[in-house]
């Protein structure tokens, strides 16, 4: 009577929205103390269960802003390759801003989301931002914890976002130079990094006439963002390689 399916293979449920309610009432009522216990715990089951929005949401509501900012480092991998940018916008609003600031990740997180709305002095800043952070931090924080991949990565994805800057502002050299910086300090299995910074380095050579050269570095980013499971952007990269051709 209480509950609502949420599916048809009789595996998740939901409490009747009224019936819910009052047990929300009744626990603020009576068991105030027990509110961010409980977020806690049910953070940590979405968590081990891979449902990254709803542990990051209820790791904020219990009011663990620094587990939530590792959780959203977890989830960015995830986030560019589904193209979830409003879910991912939604969870750094709710983050204080020296959260992000002391987080090279989430700085970098910022830009391609400041990117993406075309807000592109405030995406520069971010990677100021991004390099501050990671100039702040141990040589081993990288290591310390092994599913925070992103931040391995933050120097290279901070060049591929210069480079998209670059590539705004219609400086041609420029985006060359951070792309091909990115592709240096890329190891050989970021894939995104090395398809995007390859697809950028396309461009650039599109730009001075050099269309063969154009044709084989896309053909290489398109192989590296289907490597990395990017599908919309390895689809948006194979449109690109039928203007070139």
């Amino acid at each position: 009577l209480f509950l609502v399916a949420l599916d048809d293979k009789r595996e998740w449920y939901r409490y009747h929205q009224l019936f819910a309610d009052v047990l929300r009432a009744r626990l603020h009522g009576e068991r105030p103390d027990l509110v961010p216990v409980l977020h806690h715990r049910a953070s940590l089951w979405f968590d081990e269960h891979d449902l990254p929005d709803p542990a990051i949401k209820h790791a904020l509501t219990a009011g663990e802003v620094d587990r939530a900012a590792e959780l959203i480092e977890m989830a960015m991998p995830a986030v560019r390759r589904h193209r979830q940018e409003t879910m991912a916008q939604s969870w750094l609003t709710a983050l204080p801003e020296h959260v992000i600031a002391r987080s090279p990740a989430l700085c970098v997180l910022s830009a391609g989301l400041l990117l993406v709305a075309g807000d592109l002095d405030a995406v520069q800043a971010r990677l100021d931002d991004a390099e501050r952070a990671l100039a702040a931090q141990p040589p081993d924080a990288a290591q310390q914890n092994t599913r925070l991949e992103e931040r391995r990565t933050v120097p290279s994805m901070s060049a591929v976002y210069r480079a998209s800057l670059a590539q705004s502002r219609g400086d041609v050299a420029e985006t060359a130079r951070q792309a091909q910086r990115a592709l240096d300090l890329a190891g050989p299995d970021d894939h995104f990094v090395r398809g995007a910074a390859a697809g950028f380095l396309g461009l650039a050579a599109w730009a001075h006439g050099e269309v063969s050269q154009a044709l084989v570095t896309f053909g290489q980013a398109v192989a590296s963002l289907h490597a990395a499971g990017n599908v919309v952007d390895e689809l948006s990269g194979i449109v690109v390689l039928a203007d070139l051709w």
